[in-house]
């Protein structure tokens, strides 16, 4: 498997030619962009993954009617999902984070059942990104109690 090339129809056969002069066993061109190798002890099969159209992802959207987020508690912790040998590679933070930043990370779910947070108390920034759909959903109600109304 070739990668990180071009992937130019012009220059894919003599690409072929080339590698077939060295070798005769299973090739697969690693290109365009998004391309999956799937491997297993008996077989390894290649295909196209699935990609979203835009680069970036909306933020999940929040019902903020009740005057708070609520965030599901997980259902398996890290632990349960997780091998030990896994969480013993993992890097000190210091290592890595800019000397004088080091984030509070959340390593552990911090409470025992749902994360429930006032929704005075989330950043302008995070109820604007996740409130987007519950902003629009509540407006249109206004306006057809409205309606109604006339």
């Amino acid at each position: 498997m070739t990668t990180h090339m071009p992937f130019d129809p012009y220059l894919n056969e003599e690409a072929v030619a080339e590698i077939r002069e060295h070798w005769d066993g299973p090739f697969h061109f690693g290109a365009p962009d998004g391309i999956v190798v799937n491997v297993t002890k008996d077989q390894i099969w290649v295909r196209e993954g699935i990609l979203p159209d835009y680069p970036n992802s909306r933020a999940p959207q929040f019902d903020f009617s009740n005057g708070q987020l609520v965030v599901p508690h997980p259902p398996t912790s890290r632990e349960e999902i997780q091998e030990p040998f896994v969480r013993e590679q993992q890097i000190d933070p210091k290592k890595y984070y800019p000397k004088g930043y080091h984030p509070d990370l959340l390593e552990e779910w911090p409470v025992d059942g749902d994360l429930v947070v006032p929704i005075d108390s989330l950043p302008e920034s995070l109820k604007q990104s996740m409130g987007e759909e519950w902003r629009l959903r509540d407006k249109n109600r206004k306006v057809l109690e409205a309606q109604k109304k006339d």
